[in-house]
């Protein structure tokens, strides 16, 4: 009797905190395990998403710092977190801290938009990104949309989805465009509206813009000549009759004279990407030479060329138009070419990208008063696919 009454006892017992958690703890556990190996280990195996960065850059103030505003295309996804929870291919807008490479900000744009962007401009508290699609005006302050193509106020429905449709006149200080019926907008930067362009505008920009709405995409990037101010060019001549290697030549009224004893293979200049082709156009000289180059009116200009004669090797270096000598240097690894130089106030920024404009690594390159060259990735992603 007694031995039946200890038995039920024992059966009623409840579990102890111990077998609970045996009880529940091991396929908890082993779920854990699992999820860990199958995102954990996915994660580290895969590589970065491939990243295409747009040519044009705009640099402004942010809050009292210089930013660099970038556009730039991501592909495929690290991990399989990403891949089941972030988009396979994404369009994004980042504004990069000139000093620290530190993204402010980096958010999608609008999931129609092609990877084929171009920054216009940037300041006032507004972003104007033209795309196939037609303008994007974003908020400078953390790069939400303020107004989509079809929205903007004087344009309507007849806006021009092309990304040729749309240019900057730095001079002016405002956003160009045509409308489907052959006028001319502009948009001051800052403001949201589009207004009639005035007469100068429009005899300035009107055979550019109407010229099949591809002029944008037509600007070179770099030249083995451009002009450093009104009266003088500066271009890479073989150092002899046959010579694999350049020396860097300022010319002018004066004369011609070797700057510096520098010596570079295939010596290539980076061009002004603000100067619009219609200013080319407006300002053209005698010589032909319509592009500034990058820097020049800081004293400096960005040589790009290869590191020995086989060209297996590529370098950035910036070099001060005074005395000849290089102020600072960036590797470039072969495959990769750079952008037109967008200047701020005090600095000159340019986008790194492959050069077929595929997707590979995203940089930006910013080159400040003392010609430094810094380089700062874009792009990169954590575990959960957020912007680092």
């Amino acid at each position: 009797m007694l031995s039946t009454i200890s038995q039920g006892s024992a059966a009623a017992a409840p579990r102890s905190p111990r077998r609970r958690l045996l009880l529940f703890g091991g396929p908890l556990a082993s779920l854990l395990l699992f999820c860990g190996l199958f995102f954990g280990l996915s994660w580290l195996v895969t590589p970065e998403p491939e990243v295409s960065v747009s040519e044009a850059v705009a640099v402004t103030k942010l809050e009292g710092r210089d930013v660099v505003v970038a556009a730039y295309s991501r592909s495929s996804s690290r991990g399989m977190f990403q891949l089941m929870f972030q988009p396979m291919f994404q369009t994004r807008l980042a504004a990069v801290d000139a000093d620290t490479g530190e993204h402010v900000w980096d958010v999608r744009l609008d999931e129609r938009v092609s990877n084929d962007v171009r920054v216009l401009a940037a300041g006032k508290g507004r972003v104007y990104v033209a795309g196939r699609d037609g303008l994007h005006i974003r908020s400078l302050a953390d790069g939400s949309a303020v107004a989509q193509p079809d929205v903007i106020e004087g344009l309507g429905d007849e806006y021009v989805p092309e990304l040729g449709a749309y240019d900057v006149d730095t001079q002016r200080g405002h956003v160009v465009t045509i409308d489907q019926s052959g006028e001319l907008w502009q948009i001051p930067i800052g403001e949201d509206a589009a207004e009639p362009a005035d007469q100068s505008t429009t005899s300035t920009w009107g055979p550019v813009l109407a010229d099949d709405f591809r002029f944008a995409l037509d600007l070179p990037d770099y030249a083995n000549a451009a002009r450093v101010d009104a009266g003088t060019t500066i271009a890479s001549q073989p150092i002899s009759t046959g010579a694999l290697k350049d020396r860097l030549e300022l010319s002018n009224d004066s004369g011609v004279q070797t700057l510096g004893d520098l010596e570079f293979f295939e010596a290539r200049f980076v061009l002004d990407g603000g100067r619009s082709q219609a200013a080319a156009e407006r300002d053209r000289p005698e010589d032909g030479i319509t592009e500034l180059a990058a820097g020049s009116g800081s004293g400096y200009v960005i040589v790009v060329s290869a590191t020995n004669a086989a060209g297996s090797g590529y370098r950035v270096d910036t070099v001060d138009l005074s005395i000849g000598a290089v102020l600072g240097t960036a590797g470039l690894e072969v495959g990769y070419t750079v952008g037109g130089g967008y200047s701020g106030e005090n600095l000159v920024a340019f986008a790194v990208a492959s050069a077929d404009r595929s997707h590979g690594k995203g940089i930006i390159m910013v080159v400040p008063p003392d010609g430094s060259i810094r380089a700062f990735p874009i792009g990169a992603t954590n575990f959960f696919g957020w912007p680092q």
